[in-house]
């Protein structure tokens, strides 16, 4: 009963945010309807935080995205190969000190599970 999103922070974020800049998109001029959808879910997973470009465009719609969901208070799960604190160097520091106070770290610590699979194969 709960209204859940998975995006990753490429292809599915960033990506559905850009496609309305281009003329020939079926999306053309709907990015405030596209960034909505990804306020107002009730559950937002971003996958592979932390691995898109830090350009100044992406860092902003980062920005309005984490802001709107920490005004709105909706939960949002981050997944991401970087530490939080990683993330503070790295120039979001306004993205950080929201996903800082509206979230909770857990390491994991574990194999990666791809390369478990290239190494049976090789054997």
């Amino acid at each position: 009963g709960i209204d859940c999103r998975y995006a990753k922070i490429n292809m599915d974020f960033l990506n559905a945010v850009k496609d309305p800049y281009q003329k020939d998109s079926e999306f053309h001029g709907q990015e405030r309807s596209i960034l909505r959808d990804f306020t107002k879910v009730d559950v937002l997973v971003l996958d592979d935080f932390g691995v898109q470009k830090d350009t100044e465009w992406a860092l902003s719609k980062l920005y309005d995205l984490i802001d709107a969901r920490y005004e709105e208070e909706k939960l949002t799960l981050l997944t991401s190969n970087s530490p939080i604190s990683d993330w503070k160097e790295k120039g979001y520091g306004r993205i950080y000190s929201r996903l800082y106070e509206m979230t909770r770290e857990l390491h994991l610590d574990c194999q990666d599970y791809r390369l478990r699979f290239q190494n049976a194969s090789q054997q």
